[in-house]
């Protein structure tokens, strides 16, 4: 069997620095359509850019972003962030968002997000280690 090297050209299209997101890692998540880029960084905010990397829009959160989640469709953004124990769920088109109270013991903070890939299911994990799902159709 030979080894097969081929040369890999890769064009720059966009670069976002720490002025733009702060310091440490950022977190993204690409729209299911592939065409918007949802990105935060450790400066409490949510970035949402076109895939030429031209800025479509942005939203504050209360605390640096831990996750990104888009649902099936690429309607909605779920959020969740170090300072609250609310999932923000940001709409796409409208741009609004708005805070998923879980109605727990307000103590639990959510520590992971993860849209279904065929229902609109939320599954959202807590640091005590309950699970809820929040079904967008019927709440």
């Amino acid at each position: 069997m030979r080894d097969c090297h081929v040369p890999v050209m890769l064009t720059l299209i966009c670069s976002l620095t720490e002025k733009e997101l702060g310091e440490g890692e950022p977190i993204f998540e690409w729209r299911p359509k592939g065409n918007y880029l949802a990105v935060a960084g450790s400066n409490n905010l949510v970035k949402l850019h076109d895939r030429s990397g031209n800025l479509i829009d942005e939203l504050v959160v209360p605390g640096q972003v831990e996750a990104l989640s888009w649902d099936r469709d690429g309607d909605m953004l779920a959020i969740i962030n170090d300072k609250s124990t609310a999932v923000i769920l940001w709409e796409f088109t409208s741009k609004t968002a708005t805070k998923l109270d879980s109605g727990m013991s307000g103590k639990e903070k959510p520590t992971f997000i993860l849209w279904s890939h065929i229902s609109p299911v939320l599954a959202i994990g807590y640091d005590t280690g309950n699970l809820l799902l929040y079904n967008q159709r019927t709440s």
